[in-house]
């Protein structure tokens, strides 16, 4: 049986980089055309705070993107640990068996 939960993650991984590449260029966007415009009209107050408005969400929008990578980053390494100490449990499970237990006089019996 296949296991599509890695291939799954992987298309989300793919599929999160495009939309940021897409909100990247439209921020790139806006910022160009705020910029000229806030340019050609300086003293235009509502249009400065636009532009102070602007650069603020831009900052926001990719503090929180590197907030969501590193979280990222923590849970997949939280993850690989858990994985690593099951694996470590399961083998130590495998070596003990009823005939060990039962044979073995370092366990103190009633």
């Amino acid at each position: 049986m296949r296991n599509t939960n890695n291939e799954t993650g992987k298309l989300h991984k793919k599929l999160d980089s495009l939309q940021q590449l897409k909100s990247l260029g439209n921020q790139q966007f806006i910022s160009t055309l705020v910029q000229d415009w806030a340019d050609s009209k300086p003293d235009n107050d509502t249009l400065q705070k636009l532009r102070t408005a602007w650069l603020e969400m831009i900052f926001y929008i990719n503090k929180l993107e590197l907030d969501r990578a590193t979280y990222s980053i923590a849970y997949s390494q939280l993850m690989d640990k858990k994985n690593k100490e099951i694996d470590a449990l399961g083998e130590l499970l495998s070596k003990v068996t009823d005939e060990n237990i039962d044979n073995d006089d370092s366990i103190p019996r009633n």
